[in-house]
């Protein structure tokens, strides 16, 4: 069955200020290996980014709908002294 990228998607709140959708992919990536949560071990989990006009928030794309859930597990995970705030985007249905 083939996945929407509704369910491949997260919604990051709480940014640090000026930071790029490069560097918050590079940043979550290595997080989500050092934590053991990449569910494959070659390449990165997250895609890409985009992030919000006013840098509050942004949305993460992943390669697989299960790392996307194991996404999960960045709630709450601090960048440059903020702490993240995960959750899925309003398309996505169970």
């Amino acid at each position: 069955m083939q996945s929407s990228r509704a369910d491949r998607k997260l919604y990051i709140g709480n940014l640090p200020k000026n930071i790029t959708p490069l560097t918050l992919v590079n940043i979550l990536n290595y997080t989500l290996k050092k934590m053991g949560i990449n569910t494959e071990p070659e390449g990165n989990s997250i895609l890409s980014s985009w992030i919000s006009a006013d840098g509050n928030y942004a949305f993460i794309e992943f390669r697989t709908p299960e790392e996307a859930s194991n996404g999960f597990a960045l709630n709450n995970v601090s960048i440059f002294g903020q702490s993240l705030k995960v959750g899925r985007p309003r398309t996505y249905t169970a």
